[in-house]
C-alpha cells in the first residue's frame, strides 16, 4: 500500500515540462508532376522564418529546437487528402519521390489499396515548430517539522483497543519506519498502520505500507 506525500510536502520526483509547440500552414495546389521546387521551398522558409522567430522569442536554445515539415496530399481526383511528413533541408526531386512513395504508403495502410499510376495533388504545405522544455525537479527539503508524536488506544479488529503510537507526518523523514500499531497524522488525512504493518517514508515522500511476514 502507498500514500502519496502530504500536501506542502516536496519530493525527488521528476516533471518533465511539456515542449513548446506550434503549427503553421500554407495553402498550395499543385500537382506533384511539374511541381515548382523553388514555390515549394519558399513556401516552407517562410514558415520556418516564422518559426525560428518564435523559438527565439520564447528563449529556446538553438539546440533545443525541432522543425517538422508535412504535406496534405491526395490523389488528384479525390476530395480528401493524408498528412506526410516531409523531409528538411533542400527540396529535390529524389525528396518528392519518397515523398509520393509515402503517400502510396499510408493510402494502402489506411485504405488497403493504392495506386501509383494516379496523379498526386499537394493541398497544403505544413510546419510544426516544437522547443523542447527542460524538466523540473523538485527536492525533499532538508529540514522537516518538529515532530509531534504521541499515543493514544485505538480499536483493532485483530486485538481490541491497543496502544498506538501517534505521529506527525510532516515530522517524518526519509527512510524512517514506523511500525504499527501507529496513526500518522496529517492536515488533510489520517493513515492507520496496523499491528503487524509497518510504514516507511520513500525517498518520494510516499508511505508504504507493507505486512510483516
Amino acid at each position: 500500500m502507498i500514500i502519496p506525500p502530504a500536501p506542502g510536502t516536496f519530493s525527488a520526483l521528476g516533471l518533465a515540462a511539456t515542449s513548446l509547440k506550434r503549427d503553421y500552414s500554407r495553402t498550395f495546389y499543385s500537382l506533384l508532376d511539374g511541381i515548382d521546387i523553388d514555390k515549394l521551398a519558399a513556401s516552407f522558409a517562410t514558415m520556418e522564418e516564422e518559426a525560428e522567430a518564435m523559438l527565439q522569442n520564447a528563449q529556446i536554445p538553438a539546440d533545443r529546437r525541432a522543425l517538422q515539415r508535412m504535406v496534405d496530399i491526395r490523389y488528384r481526383r479525390q476530395s480528401y487528402e493524408l498528412t506526410i511528413p516531409f523531409a528538411g533541408g533542400p527540396i529535390t526531386p529524389e525528396s518528392l519521390q519518397a515523398l509520393a512513395a509515402e503517400f502510396h504508403q499510408k493510402h494502402l495502410t489506411t485504405y488497403g489499396h493504392f495506386n501509383e499510376n494516379e496523379s498526386l495533388q499537394i493541398v497544403n504545405v505544413r510546419l510544426t515548430a516544437i522547443g523542447k522544455l527542460k524538466s523540473m525537479a523538485l527536492v525533499q527539503p532538508t529540514q522537516s517539522e518538529p515532530a509531534r508524536n504521541g499515543e493514544r488506544d485505538v480499536w483493532f479488529r485483530s486485538t481490541g483497543m491497543a496502544p498506538a503510537k501517534v505521529v506527525w507526518r510532516n515530522g517524518l523523514a526519509v527512510g524512517e519506519t514506523i511500525k504499527g500499531p501507529a496513526i500518522i497524522e496529517s492536515l488533510d488525512s489520517t493513515v492507520v498502520v496496523p499491528p503487524e504493518w509497518t510504514a516507511s517514508i520513500d525517498n518520494d515522500g510516499f508511505i508504504v505500507a507493507e505486512m510483516e511476514h
